[in-house]
């Protein structure tokens, strides 16, 4: 049977992608399921027309909104998976019924009365079939990688996670727990169960990341849990208290929530949140009574949110809540 290509265009800026490199088109849909992976089978003259091995599956619509001053692109996000460096989980018979994947932590151990803490920094790397689904619990995070209690990053202690790719992972792509002043950057994730990124400490950049095709483990494998209410958001920052940076995040496709968070104080008046977009989700934005809000006050702020399910923001909390339009 013959091969029917595909061209895509790269309007926004030019790429340095090479034939046979693998890339990731998200979903402009309310499914998560229609962000698709082709291979690149020719790159233009130009840098920007993308020759792949085969037609989309779906259609992905690329048009622009304007309301008063406020204008924002709806199309689809493309993103490199390949990187030149490898992690992958080993692959046997039970794989992906097992959901058992590999997985790298950073953590602190004793040895005695020493205490050694462990750093890390991690940056274009590929990481394909990594996390152990299931296994959820901040105390054992069986992520592809995660940074469990290693403190304040630091010149001697120097840790960061960028530039990296995280494909069809069986639980979180990243991390963050209790790792203060961690960097988490440019990271293209397509594949999850559960949240793409997890932060649970202060002072976290997080910032330009796209996250697609996030699974909820209620309907993970075909699973009917009627009594699994877990409503974990792609990227989630749920049990932070200052500090933390969220800007220019992409997520495109999940079957829960597109960000949980705590939002920010609102009388903090340099918020560094903005630029972030949520769409193909079931909800956009999600505050739930559970989670610890930073003030009497909580706002919400720096957020686009388009092709939701349900809600664009659903927040249920005990304090007074703000949303910057």
């Amino acid at each position: 049977m013959s091969v029917i290509r595909m061209h895509i265009l790269a309007e926004s800026s030019y790429v340095d992608w090479l034939v046979g490199e693998e890339i990731v088109i998200t979903t402009t849909g309310k499914s998560a399921w229609e962000s698709e992976v082709r291979l690149i089978t020719a790159v233009g003259q130009d840098s920007k027309t993308l020759t792949l091995n085969d037609s989309l599956s779906f259609n992905h619509v690329a048009v622009s909104h304007s309301h008063d001053s406020y204008s924002y692109d709806m199309r689809a996000e493309v993103g490199l998976l390949t990187r030149n460096v490898k992690v992958i989980g080993h692959a046997h018979d039970d794989l992906q019924k097992q959901s058992f994947g590999g997985r790298i932590l950073i953590g602190d151990y004793f040895d005695g009365a020493q205490q050694w803490t462990g750093s890390a920094r991690i940056e274009n790397a590929e990481f394909y079939h990594m996390g152990q689904e299931g296994y959820i619990e901040l105390y054992d995070p069986r992520f592809a990688v995660a940074y469990l209690g290693t403190g304040s990053v630091s010149d001697s202690k120097p840790s960061y996670v960028r530039k990296n790719s995280f494909k069809d992972s069986f639980n979180t792509a990243i991390g963050v727990i209790d790792a203060f002043g961690l960097p988490v950057s440019d990271n293209v994730i397509h594949g999850t169960v559960e949240a793409g990124i997890r932060v649970k400490s202060t002072d976290v950049t997080i910032e330009r990341n796209l996250v697609s095709f996030t699974q909820a483990r209620a309907c993970y494998q075909d699973r009917v849990e009627e009594m699994n209410f877990d409503h974990h958001g792609s990227i989630e920052v749920i049990e932070c208290i200052s500090g933390v940076v969220m800007r220019d995040n992409i997520v495109a496709g999940s079957e829960r929530s597109g960000y949980s968070i705590v939002g920010v104080s609102c009388a903090e008046t340099d918020a560094q949140w903005s630029g972030n977009v949520a769409h193909g989700t079931l909800t956009g934005v999600k505050i739930l009574p559970e989670y610890v809000t930073p003030a009497p006050c909580t706002r919400i702020t720096g957020f686009t949110i388009y092709n939701t399910h349900d809600y664009g923001i659903y927040a249920q909390a005990s304090s007074i809540i703000e949303v910057d339009m």
